[in-house]
């Protein structure tokens, strides 16, 4: 790596005129300075919220290294991160939602590791500070896991926020984009797309600052989850298919969204085919036998014991 690579940041913003400027000013305060700021405007043109963000970001846009790019129909933020992909021109690309807070040296410190990496490393996150308005609680998410992680990413979000990731311009040239029809895990799927191409690394620092606001609903909301979850395993099913034991647990996944839905069928069909994989393992067990009572009881049982 010679020199001080340029670093594209796009930060997709939709109805957050009261947080983004705490965002821009975290970036701004980078002690690493060669950078582009893509601001993406996802309200649409003459909506109240695109006028009140329009307004905050006037101060910004003076300068030269930061550009306002505006939807003119809110079109949903996997479709903003693409339109920032349009406009790139640094060697790497940053991501940074429109009320996460980045340290001083986040981006110092990441470019510093892609520096001592291989190119197979196409993607670096950090560890992440978790504000959580809604249970009113404060947690760390760890970065432990590096190199081929395709495998380990079938069974969880290992690598958490969007606003921790570094990615190489090789990765968006390769074709890979945010799923818009994924209205959640969009970025867990990114992370799979990479990691189908490249390694990955992380730098073992709390680096970035995620806020989870009482109005960001979906990951909670069980039915907008059940589907958000089909689509997802639809769309890599080939790759659970191939791993056995990421594809049981997401069965007991589907088993439990669905009778929280209210669908025992449903749930009671991903808990028979779950323990039918395997079952030697009393955890398959479990959830088949509480499934077969009904919902209620179901309900119930996962609120004591924690089946969740």
């Amino acid at each position: 790596m010679i020199g001080k690579p340029l670093v594209s940041i796009i930060i997709p913003t939709y109805k957050r005129s009261q947080f983004i400027t705490q965002s821009i000013d975290s970036v701004l305060n980078q002690t690493y300075s060669n950078i582009e700021i893509l601001i993406i405007d996802d309200n649409g043109t003459g909506t109240n919220s695109q006028i009140k963000t329009k307004l905050v970001l006037d101060k910004y846009l003076e300068g030269e290294n930061c550009k306002y790019i505006e939807h003119t129909i809110n079109s949903g933020v996997c479709a903003a991160r693409n339109t920032g992909f349009g406009h790139i021109k640094g060697d790497f690309v940053a991501f940074l939602d429109d009320d996460d807070i980045w340290d001083a040296m986040k981006l110092e410190k990441q470019i510093a590791r892609f520096a001592e990496s291989s190119p197979e490393i196409g993607m670096l996150y950090t560890g992440v500070v978790v504000l959580d308005e809604v249970e009113n609680k404060t947690y760390k998410l760890h970065p432990r896991l590096s190199g081929n992680i395709l495998n380990d990413l079938l069974f969880m979000n290992h690598i958490g926020t969007l606003s921790s990731v570094l990615v190489r311009r090789e990765a968006i040239e390769s074709g890979i984009r945010f799923d818009n029809s994924l209205k959640a895990r969009n970025d867990l799927d990114f992370y799979i797309e990479i990691s189908k191409r490249f390694q990955v690394d992380f730098v073992d620092e709390f680096l970035v600052t995620k806020h989870d606001h009482v109005e960001e609903t979906i990951s909670r909301n069980m039915t907008k989850k059940l589907e958000a979850w089909t689509l997802f395993y639809e769309k890599h099913r080939n790759l659970y298919e191939q791993n056995i034991e990421a594809d049981i647990q997401y069965k007991i996944g589907f088993g439990h969204l669905n009778m929280l839905c209210g669908k025992y069928k449903k749930g009671l069909k991903y808990f028979t085919a779950a323990f039918l994989q395997a079952p030697l393992k009393l955890r398959n067990l479990k959830y088949l036998i509480s499934s077969l009572f009904g919902v209620n009881i179901y309900n119930a049982l996962a609120k004591l014991s924690r089946l969740s």
